[in-house]
């Protein structure tokens, strides 16, 4: 496959919210498509693959038209949990992170601090 068809296929994965088992099944018949249509091509441009297949919003809203409606629910729904799920994520490392360098700060300046300290033993005689 040329550059321009790997560009094309670049363009096409990347409009599909989610990869599942049906995406990819379609991106690999997909990409067969492209290597036989850049073998037979391979002077062709960028524009000549949308001319040839269409640009790939189109691809993407063909593809889920002819799905299953529940199917497409349900991954609205889990692009929807991931989405707040690495929200979540982000928040509680950040959360963590800031604990960690405060705590980190703070036992520096104990340190630096004990290194001043000086101790005076007294002797008390009776």
């Amino acid at each position: 496959m040329n550059k321009v068809a790997k560009k094309y296929y670049r363009l096409l994965r990347r409009q599909f919210a989610l990869l599942e088992r049906g995406e990819k099944t379609f991106l690999n018949d997909f990409k067969k498509y492209l290597k036989v249509y850049s073998q037979q091509y391979p002077h062709h441009q960028l524009q000549d693959y949308i001319a040839e297949f269409g640009e790939p919003e189109e691809i993407i809203s063909a593809y889920y038209e002819r799905i299953d409606s529940k199917y497409v629910i349900s991954h609205m729904k889990s692009r929807h949990i991931i989405k707040h799920a690495s929200i979540l994520i982000v928040i509680i490392i950040s959360i963590l992170a800031a604990y960690f360098i405060a705590t980190h700060y703070q036992m520096q300046q104990y340190y630096q601090n004990s290194e001043n300290i000086y101790y005076q033993s007294i002797t008390i005689e009776e």
